[in-house]
Order: structure tokens, then sequence, then C-alpha cells
């Protein structure tokens, strides 16, 4: 019995030395190498993907779908009865009109409102109110009421 070699067992014949290991192991970890680099391409298309739609939505939510106030103007007027008071001091005079109003929605979204009041003033002293009627005025339409002012 002489020497025994530490060397790896022949296999079909053939001798294997270290080298054939390493040969063996560099070649696996180059296999392994395109789905790596496959997989971080992957995560970062789906992470700017993400961020795109996170960007998108913000800017669309502070432009486009920001909340916008009502418009409400006045169309036709028609007076009902008027009672003037000349005699006192100071003159003054009471009046019931009926009067068309048009409610504009400019917003994205139908918007539904209950019955209102509607406060005229002339520098801080009431001069007359009136009630506008609950309605619902859809996406970006106009809706016209009568309404009956005092």
């Amino acid at each position: 019995m002489g020497q025994q070699e530490n060397s790896p067992t022949p296999l079909n014949g053939h001798e294997r030395s270290h080298c054939d290991d390493d040969e063996e192991t560099v070649a696996a970890l180059q296999s392994k190498e395109p789905s790596r680099k496959k997989k971080i391409k992957c995560a970062i298309k789906i992470t700017i993907f993400i961020v795109s739609q996170i960007v998108s939505n913000v800017v669309m939510a502070l432009t486009i779908m920001k909340f916008r106030n009502l418009k409400l103007m006045f169309g036709t007027i028609t007076i009902e009865n008027m009672v003037t008071n000349t005699i006192s001091s100071p003159p003054s005079f009471n009046m019931n009109f009926l009067a068309q109003i048009t409610v504009k929605n400019t917003n994205f979204e139908p918007y539904k409102f209950e019955n209102t009041t509607v406060i005229f003033t002339y520098e801080g002293v009431l001069v007359g109110w009136g009630l506008v009627p609950e309605t619902k005025v859809n996406f970006r339409s106009t809706k016209k009421r009568m309404c009956l002012w005092k």
C-alpha cells in the first residue's frame, strides 16, 4: 500500500482535477448571472411604473380634480309687488320678486346641495333674502331654477 492520493474519484473512467471543479463553479455562477440581471431590470421597471402612476395621480388630483366653487348667477327678474313708504324718514320700500337663478358646476363630479338661503346685504345691512331649493347639478353642467326673493 503506498501513498494514498486525495484526488477525486474518477467518473466514467476519466479523472477529475481541482481545476475542473473551479471551472464548473465559475460556469454555474455565470449561468446565474443573467437571471439575476433580469430580476434587477424587472424590479427597476416595476418601481419606475409605480412611481410614474403616483406622480400622474398626484398631478391630476392637484389640477383637474381640484374642487371649484359653484357659480350662482341671476337671470330674468320679475317684480311681484312693490310697496314704497315715502312718508317715513328715511324713505323705504318693500318688494317681492321672482328671479331665475343659474347654478353652474365646473367640477368633474356632480354636486348636490340642500335648501339654501341666499342673503343680500348692502354696507352690512340686510336688504333681502331668498331660498334656493334643493337640487343636484351634474358635473360640468348648469341648472336653472325659479326662486322667490323677499
